[in-house]
């Protein structure tokens, strides 16, 4: 029997069946705050197809001034074109700035929120950069990575199951390294232990995954560098010699860790 990584907690891959949907549907790109070229509009809408066997999709722009949340706005717009029927949206709002996704029904048990916060959280510098098509397709991309169903008991659905929780550790760790930048004191040690905490978990995932595949995820010398500069910024914290070097050098070696997850689940 396969290990379960329960010193984790990790959550258990369900192979349930992927929802599928009983009539036609096409995917709708509505480009309010026009963003994409009709050359553009037309790539991104076979980019969608492939999950509209699964649910109604939209991708929404949008540049107009509104009180709501991103999740509310969101909701609200994908609700008002399809009602009640399973769907997802993808967001871009120009006025505040800010990328979303939201999904209804069924399939948010496939895209839940946290997926939705990693999706959006890798796939951001695109629309930093303005390369709003990049972005859309890349998100689509990963989006659809979460359906992608494998057989149960195979290596390729451990190793499903493995990346997919280094993905979580990653993102935890990441998002607590960018909140350092804004904590002082005392409090920065425990941000920093939690950190390695995540990191570490990274390293025992990698490891079970080599020992029932018989292939990692990643180089464990990358997850060894991660360590050791998390240590050293942990001991310039105790020592009050505090360097921001070890913080920037961290967060430079989680991106480029976050681009072989990414690219790893969609080869």
């Amino acid at each position: 029997m396969k290990r379960l990584l329960s010193v984790l907690l990790v959550v258990l891959l369900v192979f349930a069946a992927i929802p599928v949907i009983a009539e036609e549907v096409v995917p709708i790109v509505m480009d309010d705050a026009d963003l994409l070229t009709p050359e553009e509009e037309e790539e991104l809408l076979q980019a969608m197809s492939p999950l509209c066997d699964r649910c109604c999709v939209i991708f929404w722009t949008t540049d107009e001034e509104d009180s709501r949340d991103e999740e509310t706005k969101a909701r609200d717009f994908l609700m008002g074109q399809i009602g009640d029927a399973d769907g997802l949206i993808f967001m871009i709002d120009m006025y505040n700035r800010y990328i979303e996704i939201w999904s209804t029904g069924n399939i948010a048990q496939f895209v839940t929120a946290e997926d939705a916060s990693r999706i959006t959280a890798e796939t951001s510098s695109y629309a930093t950069n303005s390369d709003y098509l990049g972005c859309a397709k890349e998100t689509f991309a990963a989006i659809l990575a979460e359906f992608s169903p494998v057989e149960e008991g195979t290596e390729e659905a451990d190793r499903s199951l493995y990346l997919r929780e280094m993905r979580k550790e990653l993102s935890k760790a990441k998002d607590m390294v960018e909140s350092l930048g804004q904590t002082a004191g005392s409090g920065s040690i425990q941000i920093a232990a939690e950190i390695r905490s995540h990191i570490y978990a990274l390293e025992i995932i990698n490891s079970l995954c080599m020992e029932e595949t018989g292939d990692g995820i990643v180089d464990g010398s990358q997850i060894a560098e991660l360590l050791n500069l998390t240590d050293e910024y942990i001991l310039s914290l105790t020592t009050g010699e505090i360097s921001a070097v070890y913080l920037t050098s961290l967060m430079q070696e989680l991106k480029e860790m976050e681009l072989v997850l990414r690219f790893y689940g969609l080869g």
